[in-house]
């Protein structure tokens, strides 16, 4: 089985690459935008989306590549893509979202 890594810099491919073969995970392939519509999902069941500036056109490639059997896994899904795996985006959170420690949980551990 391989995973396929989608690389289009400036995104996190690279990165995410560099974490798979840390993990020992040294089935994968990078695969560039203009593939994905002819990637097999037999043949590469897992497509690795890291976050990227991307339109809607090639939002809509990989949603055939998940319609068409394959699993797609989105760092920060936009979009049409975040509509397709129904997330409903509300907007970033405000600040400021901290761990306020009021008891000490474990030995060592202490709040602010």
């Amino acid at each position: 089985m391989k995973i396929g890594i989608l690389s289009n810099p400036p995104d996190f491919s690279d990165y995410t690459a560099e974490i798979f073969k840390t993990w020992g995970l040294i089935g994968f392939d990078r695969v560039q935008w203009d593939r994905v519509e002819k990637l097999d999902p037999a043949s590469t069941p897992v497509l690795v989306c890291p976050a990227s500036e991307q339109n809607a056109p090639a939002h809509e490639s990989l949603i055939d590549f998940a319609r068409r059997g394959g699993t797609l896994i989105a760092f920060l899904p936009t979009g049409t893509l975040a509509e397709a795996a129904g997330l409903n985006p509300k907007g970033p959170k405000p600040a400021p979202l901290r761990l306020r420690i009021s008891e000490y949980p474990a030995a060592g551990l202490s709040g602010e």
